[in-house]
């Protein structure tokens, strides 16, 4: 049962206009990390304003937070993500790029679109979730097309799959 000074702060952050209360939540969760599922969902939802998409569609398919918790914990070392054309792939990716550069200090991130246009559809969803939060300069130096530079030393550089575009460092993601 929780005590009094837990229903207390909540009643307190309930209390806040939105922005407010959603950046009260992702800068708790920055002081107490991310420690599973369960966090992952809550700072999704209360903290992002967005649905988690914990249920399932098709009876023998993962569902998309699946998909957004093993790239976060790093359950597996590579990750093949099939949907149909406005299935949520790059909003899927957008929050991973930003879960992993925000939560992970340092974290070098290397996104490549099969063309520069779904890669930059990625980096603008996560600067959507970014932006939403009222949390730009909290958390980003500099964004430009190429490259979103976090105060915590992450950086995500955004490339089209090509040869060219793949030479060059091998960041962790």
């Amino acid at each position: 049962m929780p005590s009094i000074d837990q229903i207390d702060v909540v009643s307190q952050l309930m209390s806040l206009p939105e922005p407010k209360r959603r950046a009260a939540i992702i800068i708790s969760y920055l002081r107490t990390g991310v420690k599973n599922d369960d966090d992952l969902k809550q700072l999704i939802k209360f903290g992002l304003g967005l649905n988690p998409l914990d249920s399932h569609i098709c009876k023998d398919h993962h569902n998309p937070f699946t998909a957004i918790s093993d790239l976060f914990f790093e359950r597996n070392d590579r990750m093949f993500l099939w949907a149909n054309r406005s299935g949520g792939k790059s909003c899927i990716f957008g929050l991973s790029m930003f879960l992993d550069s925000v939560f992970k200090s340092d974290c070098q991130t290397r996104l490549f679109g099969g063309v520069k246009e779904q890669a930059d559809g990625c980096r603008d969803e996560m600067l959507k979730i970014i932006n939403d939060a009222r949390m730009f300069d909290y958390f980003c130096k500099t964004s430009s097309k190429g490259k979103v530079k976090f105060n915590n030393g992450s950086n995500v550089f955004i490339n089209s799959a090509s040869p060219r575009q793949a030479r060059g460092p091998h960041p962790q993601k």
